[in-house]
């Protein structure tokens, strides 16, 4: 065809991983767990399919980061923790996953 498939371009890839970030976040802060918890699943799968395809690291702070909080705020700080762990593995130097896990280690 006169398109190459987008499902294989590492950009078009890149640009959905953080565009899913954002939702994630969103969601998560609104309080949506449903949906929340959703577009975390895309993420993961699209972002541990395609190793490969660059996302903004930020945005996995910002996005584990929301997800976190609601469940902290839900007195599910093992569930918070696991979602923080889960954020450090694809953004492993991020200051705000790393911050948060300090506070709620102590």
């Amino acid at each position: 065809g006169v398109h190459p498939d987008l499902s294989n371009n590492n950009h078009f890839l890149g640009l959905r991983l953080n565009t899913l970030l954002d939702r994630m976040s969103t969601e998560f802060s609104e309080g949506d767990w449903s949906e929340g918890t959703e577009l975390r699943r895309q993420f993961e799968a699209g972002a541990l399919k395609a190793p490969e395809a660059v996302f903004n690291r930020y945005k996995v702070g910002d996005a584990y980061s929301a997800a976190a909080v609601y469940y902290f705020k839900r007195n599910r700080v093992t569930t918070a923790r696991q979602v923080i762990n889960a954020g450090l593995q694809f953004a492993p130097d991020n200051m705000e996953l790393k911050s948060r896990l300090y506070m709620i280690n102590r």
